[in-house]
């Protein structure tokens, strides 16, 4: 293992404003990295320690009094660096961020560039977007690291951010809360393969799992080297910590698990399974009623209601 850097990908599913119960988990999953798998680093997505969307929760006066406690714990693990997201006061405002935490000590510091407005998104209203020249590549066991957020990477501009730093850098790290449709999936490696190719660099690509509100969150989380290939791909709609290994000497991840392939049906049914419990359990419904018609629309909505809860 001397050649090599174990990194754990934390797909979970988070309780949108639930910052204790999020902090614990994060701290439990660092731990098991650690002692379990004896990993080096271990990556988040987007928004870690709030979940993903707070929408208005970002306007309360104590959210970033909280946020800070958070921090707080997440300093005082040991022995294992953390990549994780979270809101943060900047100069001018409110920054959609990623931090990286070890023995005590925060390495670098990330804010959102790229903040999308479209669709179920309205970041523009919560937070301002990141300097264009960050520099926040961190070193750890000789391998330098940068950071992006979600949709910085669709973005022509990140990628010449990514290659003006000065710095070399080995890996990039994607912390992302990217909601499922029919087809996402597929274009997200695709984006992602382009920036490997233009980089010249690998890409760990972390995304949340779980339902929120009107949202679901297929993780889907996967590695990919500078030559566009997977070297690990994560199961969809499962939470789970991943391990992958760099190669130092090779610069580039060994092949490691591979999720086995959904069709576009199943896919759709795995939504609807997880949107349907999240939305159950987390607003804590005691039950459901249902009432059946004995078509085959109701017959559905009653298979998915079991499978789901």
């Amino acid at each position: 293992m001397k050649d090599k850097l174990r990194i754990g990908l934390a797909q979970l599913n988070f309780l949108v404003g639930d910052i204790d119960k999020n902090t614990q988990k994060i701290v439990a999953i660092a731990e098991q990295a650690r002692d379990n798998h004896h990993a080096g680093i271990v990556v988040y997505s987007e928004l870690t320690v709030c979940g993903y969307p707070p929408e208005d929760l970002l306007f309360r006066e104590d959210i970033l009094l909280r946020v800070n406690e958070a921090r707080k714990r997440l300093l005082a693990v040991r022995d294992i660096v953390l990549v994780v997201g979270l809101p943060a006061q900047g100069k001018n405002g409110l920054e959609n961020r990623a931090e990286v935490f070890f023995n005590g000590q925060i390495l670098a510091t990330y804010a959102k560039q790229h903040l999308p407005n479209h669709s179920v998104f309205d970041e523009k209203r919560y937070f301002i977007r990141g300097a264009a020249n960050q520099n926040t590549t961190f070193t750890i066991k000789g391998v330098s690291f940068s950071l992006g957020i979600c949709e910085d990477f669709w973005s022509p501009a990140f990628i010449d951010y990514i290659n003006a730093i000065e710095q070399p850098v080995d890996v990039l790290l994607s912390l992302n809360a990217s909601p499922y449709h029919n087809i996402q999936a597929e274009k997200r490696l695709n984006i992602i393969q382009q920036c490997c190719k233009q980089t010249s660099l690998p890409v760990v690509y972390v995304n949340q799992t779980g339902g929120q509100d009107e949202l679901v969150f297929d993780g889907s989380s996967f590695v990919m080297n500078a030559t566009g290939e997977t070297a690990l791909t994560a199961d969809s709609y499962k939470e789970h910590l991943y391990i992958t290994d760099y190669n130092m000497t090779a610069k580039l991840f060994e092949q490691g698990y591979h999720a086995p392939a959904m069709s576009s049906e199943e896919n759709i049914y795995h939504a609807l399974m997880l949107g349907l419990r999240d939305y159950v359990i987390k607003n804590g419904f005691k039950g459901v009623v249902l009432g059946l018609s004995g078509g085959i629309d109701s017959a559905l909505v009653l298979a998915i209601a079991v499978d789901a809860l």
